[in-house]
């Protein structure tokens, strides 16, 4: 009878072992559990790019918002389907985000149009998607808020209220959360002609499960635009930030 309990414990004991090693954090407050879901508990950062002296400071306690989180698989912003919920509470960001259906998922090669097929030295056909988080009541309206992962809190910000593009180190320099069905890899410098031009630089190298992307873009009217993706390890001065 003891020998059938030992082993029952040392069952229970293991199992409990396998699921606490699978969980795995990420950085900036984002890790996942044995179940395969996202989960962020983060302190937020805002910046209010309209602002006299607009600077990144962390939100004040009197921040509260409702968040939603939509999969980006290719189509249009406005036709994110809108799947999970979360909270700004207090000036801090909770949410958990289970696995998603394959269904809202779609190919590499169509979510990294117009790289060509050759630069995939895996996994063009792997299903993905990419997480957006914004604020609002659900739909998508002028008066969202934009929030995203910041890659270095610390880096000194340079801003032009002259400039068109008021958001131009923010909304181009960030991080992304893209969940895949399998491997993916993109290495690569691409450039395509056209009317402004554009050119890519991709070193992507997407697991099973969750991962973080380094996106940046640059803007040259001569010299065309260059986006740059790498996948990352967060580094402890990344913050999620609500752009104002």
């Amino acid at each position: 009878m003891k020998s059938k309990l030992l082993i029952i414990q040392l069952t229970i004991f293991m199992l409990f072992c396998a699921s606490y090693a699978k969980a795995q954090t990420l950085g900036a407050g984002i890790s996942v559990d044995s179940q395969d879901n996202l989960v962020i508990n983060a302190p937020l950062y805002v910046y209010d790019r309209y602002g006299k002296n607009p600077k990144l400071e962390l939100a004040p306690s009197s921040i509260n918002y409702e968040v939603y989180i939509g999969i980006f698989c290719g189509q249009s912003v406005a036709d994110f389907p809108i799947e999970f919920k979360g909270e700004i509470k207090n000036g801090f960001l909770s949410l958990t985000i289970n696995k998603p259906d394959e269904s809202l998922l779609n190919d590499a090669m169509y979510f990294f149009d117009p790289t060509p097929r050759s630069y995939f030295t895996s996994g063009y056909h792997v299903q993905i998607g990419q997480l957006n988080f914004k604020t609002g009541n659900g739909k998508y309206t002028e008066n969202d808020k934009r929030i995203l992962i910041y890659p270095n809190r610390n880096e000194r910000i340079s801003f032009n209220k002259n400039v068109d593009i008021g958001t131009y180190y923010f909304d181009n320099d960030y991080c992304e959360i893209f969940y895949s069905l399998g491997e993916v890899d993109i290495t690569g410098k691409v450039s395509v002609l056209g009317l402004y031009g554009w050119k890519g630089e991709f070193n992507i190298h997407l697991k099973k499960g969750w991962n973080i992307v380094s996106t940046r873009y640059v803007y040259d009217d001569i010299k065309g635009d260059t986006e740059t993706r790498n996948s990352i390890n967060l580094s402890s001065d990344a913050v999620w930030l609500l752009l104002k």
